[in-house]
Order: C-alpha cells, then structure tokens, then sequence
C-alpha cells in the first residue's frame, strides 16, 4: 500500500512523517495491519483539515459538509496477490473523530452529546456512514467481509462501532478496528488506591444489577442483542491513561475476575446493561461481548494518549 496519496495538515507527504518504519505491509501481521488502519484514519482528518479528497472518496456530513469519513480502495497492483492466502481489503471505510476548530468543533460537539445520551444512531454522521457501508457491502458482496474494514479513531471508533453493530443483526460481520473509542461509564480507572477501585467496581456492579433486575423486558432484549454479537471480534486498541477509553480494560478484565471466581452470570448481567442505558431505554452502544484488546504503553500526555498517532508507532507496542 502506497501512503504518498496522503498528507499531513501541514502539506507535507504522510509517507515522511507517518509510519516511517513501514517499507512493505505483511498482511499476516498484526502490527502492519493496525498501522494500515490508523494510517487512514488519520488521512481523513487531514482531508477534512485541507478541504480535499486526494485519494479517496470522501464522506460528507449533510449538515455542515465536513468531511468525516472516507472510503479507500486498494488497487492491487501485483497479480500473485490475488493468490495469497491472506489478502488485503478490497475497500476501508475510515472515520474521524472531534477536530477542534471553528467550522467543525459545533458539530463534532453535538455528536458527542448524542453519544453520551445513546442517540448518535440518529445523526447525519451515522446515518453517512451507515448508508456508505450499506452501499459499499452491496457493491462487493458480504460472503467475504474481509473485503471491507472499517476503522474509527475516538468519536470515529464510535461511529465505526455502531455502524459494525448494525452490520452483525444483518448477518455480516466486518473487519473493525476501533482505536481510542469512547466508553461511557464512570473512570473507576484512574482511581490509584486499589481497595477505592474495588470497592467503586462493586458499587458500580451493584448499581447495574439491580437496575437490571426491575427492568426484565430491556434485560432480556440486551441479553439477546449481545448472543447476536457474540460471534464478532472487533480489534480494540485502548491505552490506559487515556480517561475515553481506558474503562474498556477494566470491563473486559471483569469478564475474566468473576468468571473464575464463578460469577459469570452476574457479571454477564452487569456488562451488558448500563445504569444510563437502563433507566433512559436507550441501547448501550459501547457495550461489546467480545473484542481483540491491544493495550499501549502509557506516556503520560492526553493528546498523545487519545491520538491515533500511537497506533503506528514502532515503540511500545
């Protein structure tokens, strides 16, 4: 894959400042793979940055006419890669997060506050997206999925999230790469002093349960939902000094605890529901039943923590 189509927000080539270290992409690797991803990614934020759409196909909000995602097509140049038992994707649909300038910080906002509330199904941002995959599925067909990825950084993790939910119920399951996307839930995280952080897990547990306990009804659809998605494995890329998503280690580590201790029903009940979620009627759509959880190694700078540029870099991980 050849990274000279995009650039960087101050017009230099990508391909010098980005993933410098890649020469080839090895598409049995895991590492190669991920810095594909999140090397696309960030090609929408800068094409939104510069108003252009230089090698790709860009997706537009209808209600300011920002770019926030775009479609990429590989163009296979060799024709033995047609033989390969690993094969590239044929397309990736990639998605921004929040860019904080004037002609997008409003927007992006409020696509944020629809997230926190569970409504961002309802957005011109999901609804782009989740017609351009649509579309693009139709186009190539869903008996490979591996044709299309989708990947998402931040509020883009979100929205790449919801749309390979939505893909799930219709039966096709996507390759999904979701860096840095947004839990909602209360940073029992950060908490330093292990028994604070205990005792604020059972609080929270407690809370969850019995809220799910009286509403039987939304229980049992979310029990069902995630049965439904309990056969696609997202690739999660979290760090844990990031506040955004630093929860999802400690929901899936979760899994882990009360299963061995022999609590996995009671700890099914509580991941798969949300307090927020339970009293609003609302879906919970950061909830996952499973994922491929990759940690990075924490350097203690939020803009660094949250950024996508971690994701390609060839330390720490």
């Amino acid at each position: 894959m050849d990274f000279s189509c995009l650039k960087t927000s101050r017009g230099e080539p990508f391909k010098s400042s980005g993933p410098t270290h890649i020469t080839s992409i090895d598409w049995n690797n895991k590492r190669d793979l991920r810095t594909v991803a999140a090397s696309l990614v960030m090609g929408v934020y800068n094409q939104e940055r510069e108003r252009q759409s230089q090698g790709s196909q860009p997706l537009l909000s209808d209600d300011d006419a920002s770019i926030v995602g775009a479609i990429y097509e590989y163009k296979y140049l060799d024709s033995h890669i047609f033989h390969s038992p690993v094969k590239p994707p044929r397309y990736v649909i990639a998605f921004r997060g929040n860019i904080l300038k004037p002609a997008t910080v409003v927007k992006d906002i409020k696509s944020d506050v629809r997230l926190f509330f569970n409504t961002l199904e309802k957005s011109h941002r999901f609804l782009v997206a989740w017609q351009a995959v649509q579309i693009m599925v139709a186009l190539v067909g869903d008996t490979n999925p591996v044709n299309i990825w989708l990947a998402g950084h931040s509020l883009g993790a979100a929205i790449a999230l919801l749309v390979g939910r939505n893909m799930v119920t219709e039966g096709c399951y996507l390759e999904t790469y979701l860096f840095n996307p947004p839990f909602l839930s209360t940073p029992i995280g950060s908490i330093k002093s292990e028994k604070v952080k205990n005792a604020a897990h059972f609080i929270d547990n407690f809370s969850k349960a019995t809220v799910a306990l009286v509403r039987p009804r939304q229980r049992t659809d979310q029990a069902q939902l995630f049965t439904t998605l309990s056969e696609w494995v997202p690739k999660l890329y979290v760090n844990p000094l990031d506040p955004i998503c630093s929860e999802y280690i400690g929901y899936f580590e979760g899994w882990e605890k009360m299963t061995k201790k022999g609590f996995r029903a009671i700890e099914r009940l509580v991941t798969q529901n949300s307090v927020r979620a339970l009293v609003s009627d609302k879906e919970p759509v950061h909830l996952l039943p499973s994922a491929n959880v990759t940690i990075n190694r924490p350097v203690r700078v939020f803009c660094q923590d949250h950024g996508i540029q971690q994701w390609w870099r060839n330390d720490g991980l």
